[in-house]
């Protein structure tokens, strides 16, 4: 079984796009998405998956009653409601490749913890 993961799309619309024509073109057996979606608009893009989506809601996504009704518009998607907390990624102040140091610095009270 071929299982495609996606997360924090964050209406990315082109990306979304991407990722979708690239999880058809491998013909994955399951696509699974870990939230962040953030606007139910995406999920009509991400219908257009050939193969069917579990997603969970993550800790940026708006209204969890509209993407829940956007979800239910789709057959083969299927919203499982909100990741655990235990699972969810701690929340710390850090920076990623492209962010200056002194941003970083800043952001993070000092130390940069550059990723």
């Amino acid at each position: 079984m071929r299982i495609g993961i996606l997360s924090d799309t964050h209406d990315n619309l082109d990306m979304v796009d991407a990722a979708v024509r690239r999880l058809n073109r491998e013909q994955v057996d399951l696509t699974l998405h870990a939230g962040d979606y953030v606007s139910p608009f995406v999920i009509p893009r991400l219908a257009n998956l050939q193969s069917p989506m579990i997603g969970v809601l993550g800790n940026n996504d708006g209204d969890h009653g509209l993407l829940a009704a956007r979800f239910a518009e789709h057959a083969r998607l299927s919203l499982r409601g909100l990741l655990p907390p235990s699972t969810r990624a701690p929340r710390r102040s850090g920076c990623s490749t492209g962010t200056t140091v002194s941003s970083c610095r800043r952001l993070s009270g000092g130390r940069p913890s550059i990723s």
